[in-house]
């Protein structure tokens, strides 16, 4: 757990709908935290793990979710969970929608510390998940993978996974982390490495 969580809540939540293409985002002040990902990779589960208590809506329907959730944390941070992208019953329609609300997100948002890049460890990577990937470093974006689902298979396969994501991105070993929402491996680890992000952030 990131440290002793006291109060967390859901701030704000912006639906994807025609009437918010031109919604006003809020005004945060706190770092931001974003967690993005395909539908059903488990971002939710993540964030529910981090914090200790179920916080977060976890929909046993990929693509479920579709609004951006903003969660305060001991009235420091916040946690953003995005809506999953990539699932093959939403309509071309409603992925535009999200492109455009998402690309709206991190232009208004200026305190954005950190995007998590959420990915099922069992699966490989897809356009969709490279073309996210890109548009993060091509905004300048910090950010860390996250491999969730890490217990579902062995040692080995853990490592070939690792290794795949790390030719595939072209990144250092040091920014991607198995992980895994059910059994807490990998929490201390991401835990810690949100603190060193955030200890020399002072709160408004």
């Amino acid at each position: 757990m990131i440290e002793k969580i006291q109060d967390i809540k859901l701030q704000y939540s912006i639906a994807l709908t025609d009437s918010t293409l031109n919604y006003k985002f809020p005004e945060i002040y706190q770092p931001m935290i974003v967690f993005a990902g395909r539908s059903n990779v488990g971002k939710s589960s993540v964030i529910n793990s981090l914090v200790g208590k179920k916080i977060a809506f976890v929909s046993k329907k990929p693509g479920k979710t579709k609004q951006i959730n903003y969660y305060l944390v001991n009235s420091k941070f916040y946690f953003v969970d995005l809506p999953g992208y990539g699932y093959a019953k939403v309509s071309k329609q409603l992925i535009a929608k999200w492109k455009y609300l998402i690309e709206r997100f991190f232009t208004n948002h200026n305190n954005i510390k950190l995007v998590v890049l959420i990915f099922d460890i069992r699966r490989k990577w897809v356009d969709l998940d490279m073309m996210m990937f890109e548009y993060i470093k091509q905004i300048n974006r910090e950010f860390y993978i996250l491999l969730n689902k890490c217990d579902t298979i062995n040692n080995q396969e853990i490592n070939q996974q690792i290794k795949g994501y790390i030719q595939a991105l072209g990144i250092e070993s040091c920014k991607i982390l198995p992980f895994s929402a059910r059994t807490g491996v990998g929490k201390k680890d991401l835990s810690s490495f949100f603190i060193k992000l955030l200890k020399n952030t002072k709160n408004p």
